[in-house]
């Protein structure tokens, strides 16, 4: 078969088994709009910070910043996925599909490119076209893929790996300075890009690069590969500014984060332990395999063991790391016949082996486990525990929220991919060519049955399209409360746990919601909601428990009164701006939270079965008047401030702020009643995160103004203070206990 007739038949296999493993996908793409009943998962809020990211851009706004969930917080994205990596695709599609049917195309389109890029890496390599291609489908339908496709999209950009690979060999073979330049800001561009796009692989290619780094500094050639860093120093300056010129943006973005947020910090390993794989894990195929799947389906009932064993199957999404049965089989083959190969070929497989199984250490997590089994007991009942090189990671500053281990199966799998490509391709250079099409037909139909998924159909939650559509015709200025809600990260929530749909919601009204989801949440947005009257207790009273959404039940929520009284409930929802509640009508809560809102003053406009809509006219309320410790103050309260005591709050660490709300446009004048605990101390004042003024507070009761230079708009707005000293008052009186690192003492503040 000649090479270019082969290729046209590589492509367009390759197209035809991404459409035949994800055709719900497909189906989702030809919809006009949102389907009316959606699965549940993370891609909702893809969606929703892609399309955020697009508009901002767009609008030359900064896309790592959004009002739209969380209200009133601006929520600072920098630190999460960015999604970033779409704008340019987006570009094309979003004027012709809306940005559901954008994603899925983009998402398929990264699986095609994978099984591209790492097609010509293998070539580049001088790996035989029949072997590339075939190791090429290994990698882009590694069983990880299955996993993440049904919501964690980022992780479908997997052809980096590949791409910075061949850009690298571009560089080693280049001898042109002009071609070595142009490689070497290329890659640091992909190096930024990687980072948009996902930040795990960005931590997988960093660690790769020290890798091969370590691997030739001290386990190869020593002496060439200092020579190599010294002649090649300009170009890697060259890279180094392309990379952090692209990345400026968001560095601005994170010193930002740092300058008004204390650091998000991640008690013990955060879930790495729970988020580790089993050594087992390796042998485990996929639980969306069709064929596994339903041989695990048949046998789940003749036997305890298999039982237990497709427990392990089917509930395995966060610890699976199987590689594959053809990348299985080639590493058992190194390990058992490893003197065979030749040395041609050890050599050069050899350092991809080695990082392979350096990242396949990582996936096991802190420690290792076996069978479920982290530990052995000694006679004395001494627990002995294997620690692994993923716990370096966790005490290395500014990786401590990496909490996911087995993610790094898809490194893994990329370097696994090469070294079995060059051993089949020493195996074939063995074979006698007339068996070639039989041998591969059947590797083919290995890979198919062994890496084959299938997308689940979990149309679970119906969208409120119409009531949705309603809320758009409206101009004002509001925020819209969807109920059920959540307020959800990584490591906890408030609320109904997989209530994320009405970040949908806001992509179709236009309009900011209470709640949202993302992987990291500062502990100040779950604080201030979890204290409000109305948003907290709804919070409480709507939560079903922590559960799989398609494998487990849920529990029944407690339903209980609200403790406030009318006029506070209302003084909440105005500070707010909550002009719509969209409240699922069916659940044991909604007739307690019905008749709330309707005492409130709110009423049903519109109904969508199993939703109703209500809505009340907002109120020009004023809220400008703070006084610390008495009764609501904790609708101001955003961070930094101890409980209420009688008539003031202290403020605990350096960074304290809170919420005012004006309702004409003003040039105000801060003004608040404050002290300095211990010592005096200057403060930096700040409004809306620009830098206003600096005062010298006094250790004793004092008044303090400040004139604003500007005019407000009426809104919300967040005034910060930032302390120059904090002091524990268990170091400064004799048998005090407190702990707490005290700054200041407010009793009031207001706006005039």
């Amino acid at each position: 078969m000649g090479s270019k007739k082969f290729l046209y038949l590589f492509f367009a296999g390759v197209i035809l088994l991404i459409i035949i493993f994800n055709l719900p996908f497909i189906q989702d793409i030809f919809l006009n709009y949102y389907p009316q009943r959606i699965s549940i998962n993370d891609g909702i809020n893809y969606e929703f910070f892609t399309e955020n990211a697009y508009q901002k851009i767009l609008k030359f706004e900064n896309p790592f910043i959004t009002d739209s969930i969380f209200y009133p917080f601006k929520t600072n994205l920098s630190l999460d996925d960015t999604w970033l990596i779409n704008f340019f695709p987006l570009t094309i599609l979003r004027p012709f599909f809306n940005i559901h049917q954008s994603t899925l195309i983009i998402v398929l389109t990264n699986i095609f490119w994978a099984n591209i890029c790492m097609y010509l890496l293998l070539r580049k390599l001088k790996i035989r076209s029949y072997v590339s291609a075939f190791c090429s489908l290994i990698f882009a339908f590694s069983p990880f893929l299955s996993y993440r496709i049904l919501g964690h999209y980022t992780y479908t950009t997997y052809y980096f790996f590949p791409l910075l690979f061949i850009n690298i060999l571009f560089f080693l073979e280049s001898n042109s300075t002009i071609k070595k330049s142009i490689y070497s800001l290329t890659y640091g561009i992909l190096l930024a890009l990687t980072y948009f796009a996902n930040p795990y692989y960005f931590l997988m290619v960093v660690l790769a690069m020290f890798f091969y780094c370590v691997y030739y500094l001290f386990l190869s050639f020593k002496q060439i590969f200092y020579q190599f860093i010294i002649k090649n120093v300009f170009y890697l300056l060259l890279s180094l500014l392309s990379f952090f010129v692209i990345l400026t943006p968001w560095f601005l973005t994170v010193l930002n984060l740092r300058l008004f947020n204390e650091e998000y910090k991640v008690a013990g390993f955060g879930g790495a332990i729970e988020l580790s794989s089993d050594l087992i894990n390796f042998v485990t195929p996929s639980e969306y395999n069709p064929f596994y799947a339903s041989i695990m389906n048949d046998i789940r009932g003749k036997s305890i063991f298999f039982a237990k064993l497709a427990n392990s199957f089917f509930f395995n999404n966060n610890r699976s790391v199987s590689p594959g049965l053809i990348i299985i089989t080639a590493y058992i083959l190194i390990f058992l016949f490893k003197n065979k190969i030749h040395k041609k070929i050890w050599y050069k497989l050899k350092p991809h082996f080695l990082a392979s199984l350096f990242f396949a250490l990582l996936t096991l997590g802190p420690f290792l486990k076996i069978f479920n089994r982290w530990f052995i007991t000694l006679d004395e009942g001494i627990h002995i525990f294997l620690p692994l090189p993923f716990l370096l990671l966790h005490y290395f500053p500014g990786l401590t929220t990496v909490r996911a281990p087995a993610r790094f199966i898809s490194a893994f799998v990329f370097f696994a991919t090469i070294v079995t490509a060059y051993l089949l391709s020493f195996v074939f250079s063995r074979l006698n060519r007339k068996f070639y099409f039989t041998i591969f037909t059947l590797l083919f139909i290995v890979v198919v049955i062994d890496q084959a998924y299938f997308i689940p159909q979990r149309s679970d939650k119906y969208l409120p399209l119409k009531i949705y559509d309603y809320i758009k015709k409206d101009p004002d200025k509001s925020t819209v409360l969807e109920i059920p809600f959540t307020v959800r990260d990584g490591f906890k929530y408030i609320g109904s746990i997989h209530a994320n749909t009405p970040t949908i919601g806001t992509l179709i009204h236009d309009k900011p919601i209470i709640g949202g989801y993302l992987s990291r949440v500062d502990s100040s947005i779950f604080s201030y909601y979890s204290n409000l009257p109305f948003i907290g207790h709804t919070a409480q009273i709507i939560d079903k428990g922590n559960y799989d959404l398609y494998k487990e039940q849920p529990t029944l929520p407690i339903v209980t009164v609200y403790n406030a009284n009318v006029t506070t409930l209302q003084k909440e929802l105005d500070f707010l701006d909550i002009k719509y509640v969209v409240l699922k009508n069916d659940e044991l809560y909604s007739q307690l939270i019905r008749q709330t809102l309707e005492e409130i003053g709110y009423k049903i406009v519109s109904s969508e079965t199993p939703y109703i809509l209500l809505k009340r006219e907002l109120r020009a309320v004023l809220f400008t008047d703070i006084r610390f410790g008495t009764t609501g103050d904790e609708l101001f309260i955003v961070s930094g401030f101890s409980v209420a005591e009688d008539g003031f709050r202290w403020t605990y660490g350096k960074i304290a702020t809170v919420f005012v709300k004006t309702i004409n446009r003003i040039k105000p004048t801060i003004i608040f009643e404050t002290e300095s605990f211990q010592n005096e101390q200057y403060v930096q004042v700040y409004l809306d995160e620009v830098y206003i003024d600096k005062i010298r507070v006094l250790s004793q009761k004092g008044v303090y103004r400040i004139d604003v230079p500007y005019s407000l708009e009426p809104e919300i707005h967040r005034i910060t203070f930032k302390l120059s000293k904090t002091h524990k008052p268990s170091t400064v009186f004799p048998d005090n206990k407190d702990e707490r690192e005290l700054g200041l003492k407010f009793y009031s503040l207001k706006i005039e």
